[in-house]
């Protein structure tokens, strides 16, 4: 059987406070747990996976080399530019 981790153990590994992962577990937000018997345990497993879903890269956010800036914005960019044409 897989070695369970208690909220402590669990909050450790991710570097937390307890009860962040309390909070967490009433917003419906975090790592997956299991309920036995009144206590919250967590396996490592589902840690590790809420973790490599959680991963985020800044440069997937970049847009891709001379994609345009939206219209609006081109527009806006234009009426400050014009007015400070004096």
């Amino acid at each position: 059987m897989e070695k369970l981790l208690t909220v402590r153990q669990a909050a450790e590994k991710l570097q937390i406070k307890p009860n962040t992962l309390q909070i967490w577990r009433n917003r419906g937000k975090g790592p997956s747990y299991v309920k036995a018997g009144g206590r919250i345990r967590y396996r490592e497993r589902d840690i590790d996976a809420w973790l490599n879903a959680s991963f985020c890269n800044p440069a997937d956010k970049l847009k891709p080399e001379g994609e345009a800036a939206k219209p609006e914005i081109k527009a806006r960019r234009r009426e400050a530019v014009s007015a400070l044409d004096l």
